[in-house]
């Protein structure tokens, strides 16, 4: 009774050493479990910890919510809510940073999310504590957390890019020059000269029947061919 509140295993009697063999292949046994999952232990603890590296040096915002509530958020997520450090940020409503232009878009989101369809990334604006606004690049998708259903969203903050975005739209628009981007045979953009010089505006360039073919002249149709063909072939 000693040895076994000591930790032994098991024990024999010597009435009955028969149980000798059985008992050590036990012991045996039970010892190789042991280191087993000794190995195992230790193989998810620094997987969790490569982890969770990964996730706090991600360049992106990452945050899982749970019922909404934010369950777990990276640095860049701390930094991103304005939030002194993640107890300040975990167990608060996800909805809390969300722009009210935003909030009708998040509340689909989460009820589509939730039905099992998958999310497309998405652009939305997020506000921080401070009342901040910032346009952000959104990717969700479901997972389980405690055997519940939870969301990992990776949120890309992309204001300085809209920000670029305005500002090299203003500075087309405003060009004397017609500015067009054609991407895949669809007009991405037209600026006002554009639709000045040409009498085109963007709905009709993109009809289905409109090529941009349209706006060269007959006498010029040949050198224009060549120099798309040189453009598909990589060369200025």
């Amino acid at each position: 009774v000693e040895c076994m509140k000591a930790g032994a295993w098991d024990y024999v009697i010597k009435e009955k050493l028969s149980k000798l063999t059985p008992s050590v292949l036990s012991a045996l046994k039970r010892k190789k479990l042991i280191e087993e999952n000794k190995s195992a232990l230790k193989a998810l603890k620094e997987s969790e910890q490569r982890f969770r590296t990964l996730l706090e040096s991600a360049p992106m915002a990452i945050v899982v919510h749970l019922d909404q509530k934010i369950y777990y958020g990276n640095d860049k997520a701390i930094e991103l809510a304005g939030v002194e450090d993640l107890e300040d940020f975990m167990g608060r409503d996800i909805i809390d940073f969300i722009h009210p232009d935003s909030v009708d878009l998040v509340k689909e989101r989460f009820v589509r999310g939730s039905s099992g369809q998958t999310l497309e990334p998405t652009e939305m604006k997020f506000i921080n504590l401070q009342g901040g606004e910032r346009y952000v690049e959104i990717a969700s998708m479901l997972i389980d957390l405690d055997e519940r259903p939870a969301f990992i969203s990776i949120i890309n903050d992309i204001t300085q890019r809209k920000q670029a975005t305005a500002l090299y739209r203003s500075l087309v628009e405003q060009s004397n020059d017609a500015i067009y981007l054609l991407y895949q045979n669809k007009f991405e953009l037209i600026n006002r000269r554009f639709s000045e010089m040409f009498g085109y505006t963007q709905a009709d360039c993109n009809q289905p029947d409109f090529t941009f073919l349209k706006l060269v002249a007959p006498e010029s149709m040949a050198a224009i061919q060549a120099r798309i063909e040189m453009v598909e072939k990589g060369r200025k």
